[in-house]
């Protein structure tokens, strides 16, 4: 990837320097940001409380539709503007290619983000955090009736703007936290479909080149909750690679395992957000581990999925109550308590 010099502008710093190695222990649970609060303290106080390792700034798309993904990522672009459903609105006279995007951090769609930078003032380990991307901005864009040729111009630099922005705030507000930043692509399920508006390459590339300005200081992460192809998401060549477990994924066995022995990690999605939840991990447990069977029997290396991987839900946790949102959450971290273990006892049983 081709790195814009002009993105991140935060000079390098032991903490930039460290994302080159970036580490993190096996089986940390994490989440993918929406939360059913409405109330941002308390949501920032809940992710802290539910995932000390490596908390998720959330949004609240319940307290303000501004704080939804791609209603958040549109906001600021000249010729866009949101119903108080959420729908995007285009006004073509004033959509201009290359006219100036803003970022308002003090907006109503970042208000979760101030509480929760001001709930971790001096926090000193890593928070992760997620924006939209390009893909699915633009298709957003071009659904409300911008022209294919200008809204993907428009959603890159808006992408770009809005990631340099939400980094600073975080790097001024937690300035010994390590970032880790998914760009959020469920877009891309779209890719090799007949139609898509831009020919995959050059998708793969408008990612990609949104990643490459985050991986110079923080670690970079490209996350689907859909089945998309592995192979377009490894091609985009971010640092973590977040996908739900599902058995589309052993066909894509030789794409996963190249991306991990090149020092990948991925992010799995152990429970499923669209279905009534199981009253145990047990279940979730059980399904990775079947899938990790399958890929080893396919040519994975068993040590490598279990020593580089973390866990989340599949997708955000706005559809469920606090409480169910605090299972989910429980779930997920039992499930890395058992990735950890694994890892620890692969580690010993090499001499590590």
């Amino acid at each position: 990837m081709n790195a814009d010099p002009h993105l991140f502008t935060t000079p390098a710093t032991p903490i930039a320097t460290a994302i080159q190695n970036f580490v993190l222990r096996a089986g940390t649970p994490t989440s993918l940001g929406s939360l059913p609060h409405v109330d941002p303290r308390a949501a920032a106080e809940f992710v802290l409380e539910h995932q000390p390792l490596l908390p998720a700034i959330p949004s609240l798309p319940r307290r303000s539709v501004y704080e939804s993904m791609v209603v958040q990522a549109a906001d600021g672009i000249p010729g866009v503007a949101v119903d108080e459903n959420g729908a995007l609105h285009i006004d073509h006279r004033r959509m201009d290619p290359v006219a100036p995007i803003t970022t308002d951090l003090g907006h109503d769609a970042y208000g979760a983000m101030r509480a929760f930078l001001d709930v971790a003032r001096g926090r000193e380990g890593r928070v992760k955090w997620q924006a939209c991307g390009p893909i699915t901005l633009g298709l957003e864009l071009v659904k409300a009736g911008a022209p294919s040729n200008i809204a993907f111009d428009v959603a890159t630099r808006a992408v770009r703007v809005r990631l340099r922005a939400l980094h600073r705030a975080v790097a001024e507000a937690l300035p010994r936290a390590e970032q880790v930043v998914f760009v959020d692509e469920p877009g891309l399920v779209h890719l090799m479909r007949p139609g898509f508006p831009l020919p995959p390459d050059v998708a793969i590339d408008l990612v990609s080149g949104v990643l490459a300005g985050i991986e110079l200081s923080a670690a970079a992460g490209v996350h689907c909750c859909g089945e998309v192809d592995p192979a377009a998401l490894t091609a985009i060549g971010p640092r973590i690679l977040s996908l739900p477990v599902h058995r589309g994924l052993i066909d894509a066995t030789g794409y996963l395992t190249e991306f991990l022995e090149h020092g990948g990690w991925i992010a799995w999605g152990v429970v499923p957000t669209d279905r009534p939840l199981a009253s145990s991990s047990h279940r979730y447990w059980t399904e990775l581990t079947g899938l990790w069977v399958e890929l080893v029997q396919r040519g994975a290396d068993l040590i490598r999925l279990r020593t580089q991987a973390l866990v989340t839900p599949v997708c955000g946790l706005v559809g469920f109550e606090i409480d169910q949102a605090a299972l989910v959450l429980r779930h997920v971290a039992a499930v890395g308590e058992k990735v950890a273990e694994q890892a620890v006892a692969t580690r010993l049983s090499l001499g590590a």
